[in-house]
């Protein structure tokens, strides 16, 4: 009872002092990006469940606070959105653990961690309505992204050092060598959620702010050797492809500081990662049984096109089919397991604002303004997560799927919002001032949070 009190007068005093847009951002990251931990419900259970979730419903530092954000939005009005897709898919999985799937423990907690994807878009999206990327919001998101990162870094290459801090579980350890995890649970948990952190101050290189272009190239350059040392082939081929398509999608016309170090950058950190490479590559050439799970996978889905196993109960039903699945190897395809989980109706719900984003990001790539720079942003994403979602399940799992759609929501009411009200005084060019002009009819996040 104590412990709760203080924290709350913490936050209270934080709210007060910082303000609420400060205070939202931070929880974000303190909870999501930097400690997501369990709070209730981990059992000893969970060290032999292999899934999306844990084999019971837990309660997790990053699933209260995106529950409490969800929550706050709704009393206090705040914009954000919850679009029909996201209340069809809360229904769609409502319904399935009433009837077609069985309601087991291991699919409760699957429903709770799909559940995060709708209160990822809404927060994603309450965010884009108070973000101003010349402004003082724009510094705030900044800093808190090069406090992620700079604590990331500080604690990755300890943990490189052989110091031991956030040492992740015994059997993850065995696993993941000599890779860094950071402070999260594994070190392609650690790329994936530095990889969206950077989507969102990628535009900010371009803010009129100085301090906020200062942090965002801190951030930048600093996460690279992250991604080295964490080990993870693909999520480093996917940053460098973020940074080269961000390079190539910029106007020629347009110098800045980033965009002049972007080549220089990428191929030092090709060159310092040549070990790690070679290193990984002789520890796991082929990707492991990566096509084995894939054809088990599809043998799973002609089963179930439909229904699905059920949320998280994926490992647990085709296991009954493969020994080496059964072991706990969910196919490493975040497509395929979507729908091994969902069925094609399910996962095509679940997918659907990530097509849509992107390719409406892609059709506002060269706008003027904050929303032509996320489109630039998000488009510079989509080759590296492709990569990612086809090599792995990770996006599902854990602080990475809710992360996932809050930079998802967060783009997708940056470009809609932005689609029809911009600043005409930049009209026909894409100088980084151009600004967007807020939508009317509703209250920013920035005044109501």
């Amino acid at each position: 009872m104590m412990t709760a009190i203080a924290a709350a007068s913490l936050l209270y005093l934080a709210y007060v002092t910082f303000g609420p847009f400060w205070l939202t951002v931070g929880l974000v990251v303190m909870s999501a990006c930097i400690v997501p931990r369990n709070i209730l419900g981990a059992s000893q259970a969970d060290y032999g469940h292999a899934g999306i979730a844990g084999a019971n419903p837990r309660l997790t530092t990053y699933g209260l606070i995106f529950s409490v954000l969800v929550v706050a939005f709704v009393v206090f009005r705040v914009r954000s959105e919850l679009s029909g897709w996201t209340i069809v898919f809360a229904a769609f999985m409502s319904v399935g653990m009433v009837i077609w799937w069985n309601a087991s423990s291991e699919q409760w907690a699957g429903f709770w961690q799909y559940a995060l994807v709708p209160a990822g878009w809404i927060v994603g999206t309450a965010l884009a309505s108070a973000v101003d990327i010349h402004g003082r919001s724009g510094r705030t998101l900044a800093a808190w992204i090069a406090f992620f990162v700079s604590v990331q870094l500080f604690v990755s290459t300890a943990q490189f050092f052989g110091i031991p801090l956030f040492t992740p579980d015994a059997s993850t350890a065995e696993i993941v060598g000599a890779r860094v995890n950071g402070t999260l649970s594994h070190p392609t948990v650690l790329g994936k959620v530095v990889l969206l952190a950077l989507v969102l101050i990628l535009p900010l290189t371009r803010s009129t702010n100085a301090t906020s272009r200062f942090l965002a190239n801190v951030s930048i350059i600093g996460s690279l050797p992250i991604f080295v040392l964490a080990g993870g082939r693909v999520n480093l081929l996917a940053v460098g492809l973020l940074l080269l398509g961000w390079f190539i999608l910029l106007p020629k016309n347009e110098a800045n500081t980033i965009r002049n170090l972007i080549p220089a950058t990428l191929i030092l950190a090709f060159i310092g990662s040549i070990g790690m490479l070679k290193r990984r590559f002789q520890e796991d050439p082929f990707g492991e049984n990566r096509i084995h799970f894939m054809g088990v996978a599809l043998d799973q889905i002609q089963r179930t096109p439909f229904a699905g196993t059920g949320p998280n109960a994926y490992v647990s039903t085709a296991g009954q089919y493969d020994a080496l699945t059964a072991e706990g190897w969910p196919v490493h395809n975040t497509v395929l397991l979507a729908i091994g989980e969902l069925g094609f109706f399910g996962a095509g719900l679940l997918f659907v604002p990530i097509v849509g984003v992107a390719l409406l990001a892609w059709r506002l790539r060269n706008k003027p303004g904050i929303g032509g720079s996320y489109a630039k942003a998000y488009v510079a994403l989509i080759p590296g997560m492709f990569l990612i979602a086809m090599t792995g399940w990770g996006l599902l799992s854990g602080e990475v799927l809710p992360l996932w759609f809050l930079v998802t929501g967060c783009v997708s009411a940056t470009l809609r919002g932005s689609a029809f009200f911009v600043d005409t005084t930049f009209t026909g060019s894409d100088h980084p001032g151009a600004r967007d002009v807020p939508r009317p009819k509703a209250t920013p996040a920035s005044v109501v949070m």
